[in-house]
């Protein structure tokens, strides 16, 4: 069962790809000539609030069309810079959410190459897409089960309760029962939040090491900076990432940033931590079933 819980949830979360989050590039309307003069490319990007222009140099092939990028500097009404597309532009649409996260924490964007052709853009704003909350929720939902497992092996009998308030305990004792009375069958582990898993992580040596090898105030100080305020954002209907206002949006076809490349360095970070915590606690699963074989 556990291994299947592992395995369904990781495939879940390698089919949340970057094509998923990633915008359509307008072919027609929205790519210029290489060879158009800044005056007019920068009346072109602020009319559309562009701050990347995707350029077409006709010396090119047919068969690609975008070839150079522009990137304009909207508030200032200059061009930063022309220049050919290099591979660092480039991610392939099946990527995975996670690695798209690590490219744009290096890059402010990215052309999205389908069925070999470039046919969209992924930018710092398309991280508060529906398909990445979905992404970080399985995580968080991941990690949950995986916590829950490894703290009910680690102390039989339910022994982790004593490491609860008595209010807390209470609280999981009457939604157990209440489980039983509806047929549910359920372990009282399974009747905690993320936030009492963490508590009993937190006041628990062996499994606070097997997670992060810290003590207990650096555990809990990286728990409520991740993946506490990962998980009230996503439970409050918030973005994955902290908006400002309109006017800095980092999209292609709209304003200019959207998020913070702060914000986006957080997020990497809590997802780097969520996997390496996931990875961990797999790892013991399947070391035990190994050792029970």
């Amino acid at each position: 069962m556990n291994n299947l819980f592992d395995t369904t949830m990781t495939q879940l979360e390698q089919s949340l790809t970057c094509e998923l989050i990633a915008s359509e590039i307008d072919l027609e309307g929205g790519v210029k000539s290489a060879s158009v003069g800044d005056e007019e490319l920068l009346e072109f990007a602020t009319q559309c609030q562009y701050s990347r222009v995707p350029l077409k140099d006709k010396r090119f092939s047919e068969a690609t069309p975008i070839t150079h990028v522009a990137i304009i500097d909207i508030h200032n009404k200059r061009v930063v810079e022309r220049r050919q597309i290099a591979i660092n532009d480039l991610i392939a649409g099946e990527t995975p959410l996670s690695k798209a996260v690590e490219v744009l924490r290096k890059r402010g964007f990215c052309f999205v190459i389908v069925h070999d052709e470039i046919k969209k853009i992924l930018t710092r704003s398309d991280l508060n897409k529906l398909p990445m909350r979905v992404y970080l929720t399985t995580l968080l939902a991941h990690l949950e089960g995986l916590l829950a497992n490894a703290i009910h092996k680690a102390f039989p009998n339910d022994q982790w309760l004593d490491k609860l308030s008595e209010e807390n305990q209470r609280g999981v004792n009457d939604l157990f029962e209440e489980k039983k009375k509806n047929d549910f069958d359920t372990r009282k582990i399974d009747c905690t939040t993320l936030s009492y898993k963490s508590t009993i992580v937190q006041k628990s040596h062996e499994l606070r090491q097997e997670l992060s090898n810290c003590g207990r105030d650096k555990f809990n100080d990286l728990f409520k900076k991740t993946i506490n305020r990962l998980r009230n954002r996503l439970e409050h209907g918030l973005p994955a990432l902290t908006e400002e206002d309109n006017t800095l949006r980092d999209h292609l076809y709209h304003n200019q940033q959207l998020t913070k490349e702060t914000d986006v360095e957080w997020l990497a970070e809590v997802i780097l931590t969520l996997r390496a915590w996931i990875d961990c606690l797999t790892q013991s699963e399947q070391e035990a079933v190994g050792d029970d074989t």
